[in-house]
Order: structure tokens, then C-alpha cells, then sequence
């Protein structure tokens, strides 16, 4: 799980740095073919699962 998440905030960079770190959002990626949601809060991945 922790390459996972590694591999979406990489390829959503600029998405993290505009939302920045005292808010909470998610952003979707897609990795060896599965696509995933990752919840952001205040700067800290709390949710990683699969769409």
C-alpha cells in the first residue's frame, strides 16, 4: 500500500501542493491497471482503497 500511495501523490503533485495542508479532499490515480481514491486530511493520507 505504501508504494501505492507513494506512486498517486507522485504523479498528483500539483493537485496536492494547490489543495495544500489544512484542508481535506480526495484525489484520484490509477496503478498497475487498478484505479484508486486516497483521502487527504490537514497534509496526512487517511484512506487508501480501490474504485
Amino acid at each position: 500500500m505504501k508504494n501505492i500511495a507513494h506512486t498517486i501523490a507522485k504523479n498528483k503533485k500539483s493537485t496536492l501542493s494547490k489543495k495544500g495542508t489544512n484542508s481535506t479532499f480526495q484525489v484520484e490515480g490509477k496503478v498497475n491497471g487498478v484505479e484508486y481514491v486516497m483521502g487527504i486530511t490537514k497534509g496526512h493520507i487517511k484512506q487508501l482503497y480501490p474504485k
